[in-house]
């Protein structure tokens, strides 16, 4: 049988543990983002990575690595608070809660009709009209839900930038 002397002493061991690894892990956390800037990335696996951001889209980000390679990955390649920042550098607004399937249902529209139009089976007029008819019913569901309207055009050429055509993806750092 433990002593409660013992336990109290376990107790207490432990708990100056979890604070030494906790203030070691916002030492490295402060340090390191001061360190590393905004050229500093992180990947989805945790593996940091020094590049500088020349362009973004709803999907994609285009990297200049150290090396002077330039890479381009999905921002589904970046962890969330490298995707936060990216949108933030490139000045992309997030997309709503209220308005994810509606920017699903305009980007697969917006896809599909490019594509009709790059194959010759809509001509320039009609893929004018089918782009407005799709933006208008995008900014009607804006509307309905009451967001700011001074915030839609960015969230417009948001949503205009995920049909933007992309060279290969390549695999992150």
């Amino acid at each position: 049988m433990t002593s409660p002397s013992s336990v109290s002493a376990r107790t207490k061991g432990l708990s100056v543990r979890r604070w030494r690894n906790i203030c070691s892990g916002l030492i490295v956390l402060i340090f390191g983002t001061v360190a590393c800037g905004q050229d500093c990335w992180t990947n989805t696996a945790g593996h940091p990575f020094t590049a500088e951001l020349i362009a973004l889209t709803d999907t994609h980000a285009t990297f200049v690595m150290a090396s002077g390679e330039t890479n381009l990955l999905t921002l589904g390649a970046l962890c969330p608070a490298s995707q936060k920042l990216a949108r933030t550098m490139h000045k992309m607004p997030e997309i709503p809660n209220k308005l994810l399937s509606t920017v699903k249902i305009c980007q697969k529209d917006l896809r599909r009709i490019d594509d009709l139009h790059a194959d010759g089976r809509l001509d320039e007029k009609q893929y004018t009209e089918a782009k407005e008819a799709i933006l208008s019913g995008f900014k009607t569901m804006y509307r309905k839900h009451g967001l700011p309207e001074e915030e839609y055009p960015a969230l417009e050429a948001r949503l205009l930038s995920t049909v933007d055509s992309t060279p290969p993806i390549q695999n992150a750092p």
